[in-house]
């Protein structure tokens, strides 16, 4: 690793770099990963890789274990997710530097990687060796729907608030209880 810079991982337990972890998670993508830490949900499959500077987490990549059916059975793949680096230490190849311990690290044990990810960043993947697939969405809109109308709008759907703790246990057993949504293909132990 460069001068001044250090790897860490599986750090959930270790509060000071988890809430560092939290701080910058909140600094790019405006997310908290403390209050979802707290709740009980950041559990054993997400794993944090990421990389210290004076005692700060400066970038990650994060990865989800997860288990997925398919038609011939059920395979393990890795989600990367959470890739972050403080604007202070672009530029040096860290994410770099840490897809490459990821990959060693689970290559042999995982069937796939991927992650979802935006136009702006499809360059900096393929670099990794992750390459572009489609991906379709479907929707259904009530025939009495509006095209304009917010979704909350529509009758019967209501965003969850989680600090609602009826809301939040309702939300806890919709997850739990969930099936894949296909036996072809579909993914289970993904209640995080």
């Amino acid at each position: 690793m460069m001068n001044n810079y250090t790897y860490v991982s599986d750090f959930r337990d270790n509060q000071q770099y988890r809430e560092s972890f939290s701080l910058l998670a909140l600094e790019v993508f405006g997310i908290d990963f403390e209050a979802w830490h707290q709740k009980g949900c950041w559990n054993e499959r997400y794993i944090c890789h990421s990389i210290l500077f004076q005692d700060q987490i400066v970038a990650n990549v994060s990865i989800n274990l997860m288990d997925i059916v398919t038609d011939s059975g059920k395979i393990r793949a890795v989600q990367a997710g959470t890739v972050m680096t403080h604007h202070e230490h672009r530029g040096k190849g860290l994410i770099k530097h840490l897809f490459d311990k990821v990959i060693e690290e689970y290559g042999a044990v995982s069937s796939f990687f991927y992650l979802f990810a935006d136009k702006s960043v499809f360059d900096l993947y393929a670099r990794f060796g992750f390459r572009r697939v489609s991906e379709s969405i479907f929707c259904y809109y009530p025939p009495s729907a509006i095209k304009n109308e917010p979704l909350s709008e529509y009758r019967g759907v209501k965003k969850l608030n989680i600090d609602n703790p009826y809301e939040w246990e309702l939300l806890k057993k919709l997850t739990v209880g969930r099936k894949p949504v296909s036996e072809r293909l579909g993914v289970i132990n993904d209640e995080h």
